[in-house]
């Protein structure tokens, strides 16, 4: 799970991510992502990040679970997503740090 601005995002073995507002105690979104995740949950500057399978990278709106940004992580290890300003990096199958850039 991931804690940010007061708002709790989990997801499910099913590949369902919630966002859930916990001082009101509501589900503000749910967003299929037909397959379990493949790493921690990530706050970035663009939305919540994940990476589920098959190693296919998610970027969800932190407001509604749009899908703003979705790639292919071909070679992506399990759990080693990480953030960085502007972008995230992850480590491959051969222990190589890859980065990804938002484009403008």
């Amino acid at each position: 799970p991931l804690l940010h601005k007061g708002i709790l995002y989990w997801s499910t073995q099913k590949g369902d991510l919630f966002a859930i507002d916990l001082k009101k105690k509501q589900t503000i979104w749910k967003r299929s992502l037909g397959a379990p995740p493949h790493s921690h949950l990530r706050a970035t500057d663009r939305g919540v990040a994940c990476v589920a399978k098959p190693n296919n990278l998610y970027v969800l709106d932190f407001t509604d679970g749009t899908i703003t940004h979705s790639l292919p992580l071909p070679n992506f290890e399990k759990n080693s997503l990480e953030v960085v300003p502007g972008g995230l990096y992850y480590r491959n199958s051969a222990s190589k740090i890859e980065c990804y850039r938002w484009k403008k």
